[in-house]
């Protein structure tokens, strides 16, 4: 008896083994989906920040040419035409003559912080421009004037073989706020994904766990023995064993198949 109890227990399904394995593959693939997506909202991001910084310097640049365009005057010389540096009074941009408000110029000597010239929004305070050193051009993110953060485009220029580096700056108070909504965008388009892609792996799983379940409910009715057989996940439906030969007795005791007093074949239909 207690043979077999024991292998009526080993027999025994465990509970609810369709239902863990779903919600293992669930699982795994909600967490892949999850960072995999996460990774490409941080990617997009950054490729977003970089060509926000491309466009922010390329405004920056405007600027400066006309500052250089304006400051730079050229006239007869002893050995031809010569350019002069004058102190220009550029305004190309009315934030440039707001006191403080967030959009600076400078010019300075190369290799020096004394400032020659500035713009009306100083109002004499001092830009914190970092040495550019040898390159021509020079972007970063500075503290201004009042502390607050601007972007900083510095170009280093040569006039009558004397170096100067003129400085554009502007605030990024705008730009971090673009941004910040780009990332909002992509956070909640991708969450939107993601729970797209959660669902339709969760319908695959369940969909695609069926054969499996009927199998097991098969493997249980025979367990408890009410069926003979299993169905089987196929496309072929099998019949049991059909006699052609009426049972007889051999004087032998002895069964033989297929040549003897009784035979049995299996049809597969």
């Amino acid at each position: 008896m207690t043979s077999e109890t024991g292998e009526g227990a080993d027999l025994q399904p465990s509970r609810n083994p369709q239902r863990s394995l779903a919600a293992r593959l669930v699982f795994v693939a909600a967490l892949w989906s999850t960072l995999a997506l996460a990774l490409a909202g941080v990617f997009l991001v950054s490729l977003y920040q970089r060509a926000s910084e491309r466009a922010f310097d390329a405004q920056l640049e405007i600027h400066i040419k006309a500052l250089v365009a304006q400051m730079l005057e050229t006239g007869p010389g002893a050995d031809g035409t010569v350019s002069v540096l004058t102190a220009p009074a550029y305004r190309g941009d009315p934030r440039f003559s707001l006191p403080l408000s967030g959009w600076y110029w400078t010019v300075r000597r190369a290799g020096s912080q004394d400032i020659l010239y500035s713009s009306e929004s100083l109002l004499g305070d001092p830009l914190d421009a970092p040495p550019i050193g040898d390159a021509d051009i020079s972007a970063g993110f500075v503290a201004g004037p009042t502390g607050d953060e601007v972007r900083i485009l510095q170009r280093q220029i040569s006039v009558e073989d004397t170096p100067y580096v003129i400085a554009v700056a502007a605030a990024t108070a705008g730009f971090w706020a673009d941004i910040a909504e780009f990332a909002r965008l992509v956070a909640l388009t991708l969450c939107i994904v993601g729970l797209g892609l959660i669902l339709a792996i969760f319908l695959q799983v369940r969909v695609g766990l069926r054969p499996l379940s009927r199998l097991r409910a098969s493997l249980s009715a025979v367990r408890r023995g009410r069926r003979s057989e299993s169905t089987r996940p196929c496309r072929g439906k099998s019949r049991p064993w059909r006699w052609n030969s009426t049972l007889s007795s051999s004087p032998t005791g002895r069964l033989s198949s297929g040549h003897g007093p009784m035979s049995a074949t299996w049809h597969t239909a």
